[in-house]
This record gives structure tokens, C-alpha cells and sequence, in this order.
């Protein structure tokens, strides 16, 4: 399984903070979601289920703050 956040050939890091932007963050979950469906049923045991919530879990926290720094970058104040 691909980590949130993981991005092989450099592109689409804010490399003032080394971190994924938001398309980037979207497309690994995309990846994320993908490698699931590749799971065959009889191994989604407990032990995937904790995995995978992991997983999803830094996923979204990834694209909640990309999301963050690009409205902030764009002057998008409402939530603050």
C-alpha cells in the first residue's frame, strides 16, 4: 500500500515545506482507494481493517491540510 503523501518523482511538493499540495494529495488517494480494490476479500482481516484506517486516516488529513494552505495562499480567510 502507497503512504498518503508519497510522491515518487518530486513533483507537487511545496518545497517550502516539503509537503503535497492539494492535487497531489488527492491523486495519492486516488492511489490509495485503487490498491484496496486490488485486496482480495479473504485478506481484509483485522489486521488490514486497522491499516487501512490508518492509511485513510493520514490520507485525509493530508488533503485537509493542503487544502488549508492553498485557500490561505489564495487569501480565503472564512474558516480562520
Amino acid at each position: 500500500m502507497r503512504h498518503a503523501g508519497q510522491v515518487i518523482d518530486g513533483g507537487g511538493i511545496d518545497e517550502r515545506n516539503n509537503r503535497p499540495d492539494l492535487a497531489a494529495a488527492i491523486e495519492d488517494l486516488r492511489s490509495l482507494l485503487g490498491s484496496f480494490d486490488e485486496v482480495a476479500p479473504a485478506a481484509m482481516d483485522a489486521r488490514f481493517h486497522i491499516h487501512a484506517y490508518n492509511e485513510l486516516d493520514l490520507a485525509c488529513r493530508t488533503i485537509i491540510e493542503a487544502f488549508d494552505r492553498e485557500r490561505q495562499a489564495s487569501g480565503d480567510h472564512l474558516r480562520e
